[in-house]
């Protein structure tokens, strides 16, 4: 009986884990896609590049890191508000 306890706790912890992961990524990727498009509305890439006097990376380069940055930055910010959202009791509990 301790055993499925147990068990269950584990699996409802995986699952929470899951969840958690999920609820941060999805909206991170969300935010991150309107910030580019947001971004690349108004400074067009080439003309940046013209600009610095250089062959640069391709456009869709460009993008891509402009993409994964915004989305890199909002997925850090949402795991620290998650982080700093759970009860002090509960982190000192894990720490040690």
């Amino acid at each position: 009986m301790r055993g499925q306890q147990e068990t269950q706790q584990q699996n409802n912890q995986q699952v929470g884990m899951c969840q958690s992961i999920a609820s941060v990524l999805w909206p991170s990727f969300v935010v991150a896609g309107i910030a580019n498009t947001l971004l690349f509305t108004f400074f067009d890439p080439s003309e940046l590049m013209a600009c610095r006097g250089g062959q640069g990376p391709s456009l869709t380069a460009i993008y891509s890191m402009g993409f994964f940055s915004f989305w890199a930055i909002t997925a850090l910010s949402s795991f620290a508000t998650q982080y700093f959202m759970k009860p002090c009791d509960e982190n000192r509990r894990k720490a040690t």
